[in-house]
């Protein structure tokens, strides 16, 4: 028997398609792409679109809508993300642009030239292009919110609008309340203009989940996407009022409804975004540090089998970093400064490497630590050279 199975001429590509679909089913994407090379067959059955949309769902991706899906495939976009550095010169921190389904850094992307292009009241094109923008952290502002106004005019010009035309208007709510976020992450202090950003963002996205929760079932991802976007500004606002104890409350209910909904779909890049705002909810509202770390901490070790996550991970070095000063704030203990600007320090490199020295998100992170060096001279006598 032995030597009849050693002289068989049978080899997988005379299994049928079926039990091929199942063994492809078992591989990841790297995989998929290697066999993809090895016969026209084997690149028929891995083309599968099944497959690609695992892949873009187990790490994360889901930014796409039906347009994006019906003009480029699962498989195209799925390899637009796998890649790892711009398709036009290199650099690593980038983001695949779904006008075009390219994966490009900012400052690869002619906005003017694709606008120009495709009419810039093209409703899909501004919304892919806002889109990314607002993941690749350009710091045209104004730019953005001229986007953000003109799709949102569109929908007002709409008498009678379709079910999939509010989701859209709710997205379009939802990319206009991130970049009120973004502004205000340029900020050191939650001081007046913070606090209106803030407040002007969360009336944004309180209507984005409003329409999302009107048309669409109660753990849908998208809810949950509106949840979190609602906390951050709750939690911004709940530390600048009186009314601290509301907004705090009203933000953790929110994030644990979130987080629910991530775990139930094993949506690991959200879930751990979600826990980092849990965790500094925690610590704003309850001054609970140690509770706040263990979700950091849980973030963090979420985001370790994920591919691309420089952008999640800087946002945690930050969060911590704000950890520790507070944690100064109320101790005025010198060891608590100096672990507050070793996390600064490990978010600067990453903002350096991700954004550029430029960028207002990189000077807003200098200026923390220009803040704490201040403090360590000025209260301890500690001069360390910047």
């Amino acid at each position: 028997m032995t030597e009849q199975l050693r002289n068989s001429s049978c080899s997988m590509e005379d299994l049928s398609s079926d039990i091929l679909y199942t063994i492809f089913s078992l591989l990841g994407a790297q995989d998929l792409a290697r066999v993809s090379m090895v016969s026209n067959g084997f690149r028929c059955v891995a083309s599968h679109p099944s497959y690609w949309k695992r892949v873009c769902q187990e790490q994360g991706w889901r930014n796409f809508v039906s347009e994006d899906i019906a003009r480029f495939g699962w498989k195209k976009l799925a390899y637009a993300h796998l890649c790892t550095q711009c398709q036009s010169c290199g650099w690593k921190p980038s983001f695949v642009n779904l006008v075009d389904c390219t994966r490009k850094c900012r400052n690869c992307v002619d906005v003017k030239r694709l606008l120009n292009k495709y009419g810039e009241e093209n409703k899909w094109v501004l919304s892919r292009l806002l889109n990314f923008l607002l993941r690749s952290g350009d710091c045209d502002y104004d730019q953005m919110e001229r986007m953000c106004t003109t799709l949102l005019d569109m929908h007002r010009n709409n008498p009678n609008p379709s079910k999939q035309d509010l989701l859209e208007k709710a997205q379009h709510l939802h990319y206009y309340a991130k970049l009120q976020s973004q502004r205000g992450n340029t900020m050191v202090f939650v001081r007046e203009d913070k606090f209106k950003l803030s407040e002007k963002g969360l009336a944004l996205a309180t209507e984005s989940l409003k329409i999302r929760s009107e048309l669409l079932p109660p753990d849908s991802l998208l809810i949950a996407d509106s949840k979190c976007s609602c906390s951050g500004f709750l939690r911004t606002i709940g530390s600048y009022t009186l009314r601290r104890d509301e907004h705090y409350q009203k933000a953790e209910v929110y994030l644990l409804s979130a987080l629910k909904t991530y775990e139930k779909e094993e949506d690991k890049r959200a879930s751990a975004n979600a826990m980092r705002s849990i965790g500094l909810v925690y610590n704003g509202w309850m001054q609970n540090v140690d509770k706040c770390l263990m979700y950091l901490n849980r973030a963090q070790e979420l985001l370790k089998d994920l591919k691309q996550t420089e952008w999640e991970k800087v946002h945690i070095l930050q969060s911590v970093a704000y950890v520790y000063w507070n944690k100064w704030v109320i101790s005025l203990e010198k060891k608590d400064l100096e672990e507050s600007l070793e996390w600064h320090e490990k978010e600067l490199e990453y903002r350096m490497i991700l954004m550029g020295a430029e960028h207002p998100i990189t000077k807003r992170a200098k200026e923390d630590i220009r803040i704490i060096l201040d403090r360590l001279l000025t209260r301890y006598g500690v001069g360390i050279e910047e």
